[in-house]
C-alpha cells in the first residue's frame, strides 16, 4: 500500500521486496519479476511475448526487455507522449516513468494512502489537482513535469533524488531500483528506439472510433491527426516524434481496438504481435498510420 511522509503528507509507495532477473540464452524465455509486476528479460534469441502482454526492447542485441501489461504500456506511452509534446529530454521521461513504476506500478489507481490518486499517487489536498484530473494520465504527467522542470539540476542529478524532490516520499531511496527499466521504456516511448514496442493481444471486445483515438493522440502529443474511416494518420516534424506515436498506437491497441500501426516502412499487427517490413503500409519516417479496420 502507498504510504506518505508524515511530515510532508505527499504520496509514496513502499519499496518492492521482490526484485530478480533471469538471464536467458538461445531464445528460451522464463518469467521474471522486477519491482512488483514489471518484468525485465535479457534474451539472445529475441523476446517471447505472452498473450495479453507487451514487450519493450532495449537498444542493441541482447539488451534488457521490459514486459508490461497493456495498461502499463499505455501509461508509459502517455508519459512519453507528454515528454515529446513538452520537448523535454529522455532523462525527464526516465525520471517520470521510474516514478510511476514506484508509485503505482504504472497503473492509473483510483485509490492510495489518504487521498492519493493516479499514476503518480498525487494528492488533491496537496494542490496537485482535482480527483478527476489526477486520474487523467495526461494531466497527471503534465502536473509532474510542471514541478520537475523547476528542480535545479534535474537533468544530471540521480533519479531517486530528483523524484524525491517532486514527490516528497516517505521512502526517498525507492525510486533508484527502477532506473534501468525506466531508461528502456523512455527510449522506446519518446521514439529514440523505433519499433521497440510490441504486444500480443486477444480478440477485440470493443473498437474506439478513429476520431476519438485521434483526439486522445493529439491531446497527448500536441499534433493534428487526420481520420478516414477507421484510419488515423499523423504527420510530425521529426522521425523520432513519429516513432513515439507508433509506440503509443501499439501500447493503446488493447484499450482502443487498434488492429495495426505503420511507421517508416514497417507495420505492427495485433494478430502477429511483431513489426514486419511493409513498404505499402502507409507509414513514412515522419508519419504514422493507426488502423482499427483490416
Amino acid at each position: 500500500m502507498p504510504t506518505t511522509n508524515p511530515e510532508e503528507g505527499s504520496p509514496a509507495q513502499t519499496p518492492s521486496r521482490s526484485r530478480r532477473r533471469t538471464w536467458i540464452a538461445g531464445g528460451v524465455a522464463v518469467a521474471v519479476l522486477v519491482g512488483g509486476g514489471i518484468a525485465a528479460v535479457v534474451q539472445l534469441g529475441g523476446p517471447v511475448i505472452l498473450p495479453g502482454s507487451c514487450i519493450v526492447q532495449g537498444q542493441g542485441q541482447g539488451d534488457a526487455h521490459v514486459r508490461l501489461a497493456p495498461e502499463q504500456a499505455s501509461i508509459a506511452s502517455t508519459i512519453g507522449a507528454v515528454t515529446v509534446e513538452r520537448k523535454l529530454t529522455q532523462r525527464a521521461a526516465t525520471i517520470a516513468i521510474g516514478t510511476g513504476m514506484q508509485e503505482s506500478k504504472l497503473r492509473n489507481l483510483a485509490h492510495g494512502d489518504r487521498d492519493s490518486l493516479g499514476v503518480f499517487q498525487q494528492r488533491p489536498s496537496q494542490g496537485w489537482g482535482s480527483p478527476k484530473q489526477l486520474q487523467d494520465p495526461v494531466y497527471a504527467t503534465r502536473a509532474f513535469y510542471d514541478k520537475l522542470v523547476q528542480i535545479k539540476g534535474y537533468k544530471t542529478r540521480p533519479l531517486t533524488e530528483v523524484a524525491q524532490d517532486v514527490q516528497r516520499s516517505g521512502f526517498p531511496d525507492a525510486y533508484a531500483q527502477h532506473e534501468t527499466e525506466a531508461i528502456t521504456l523512455a527510449e522506446a516511448f519518446i521514439g529514440i528506439t523505433p519499433h521497440a514496442v510490441t504486444c500480443k493481444l486477444s480478440n477485440r471486445s470493443t473498437v474506439t472510433p478513429a476520431p476519438t483515438i485521434a483526439a486522445e493522440l493529439d491531446r497527448a502529443f500536441g499534433t493534428s491527426s487526420e481520420t478516414h474511416g477507421g484510419v488515423v494518420s499523423t504527420k510530425t516534424q521529426t522521425t523520432q516524434g513519429a516513432a513515439a506515436i507508433a509506440a503509443w498506437g501499439v501500447a493503446h491497441a488493447d484499450a482502443y481496438g487498434i488492429t495495426s500501426v505503420s511507421h517508416a516502412g514497417r507495420t505492427w499487427k495485433r494478430t502477429e504481435a511483431t513489426w514486419e517490413d511493409d513498404p505499402e503500409g502507409g507509414g513514412q519516417k515522419q508519419s504514422t498510420v493507426i488502423r482499427t479496420t483490416g
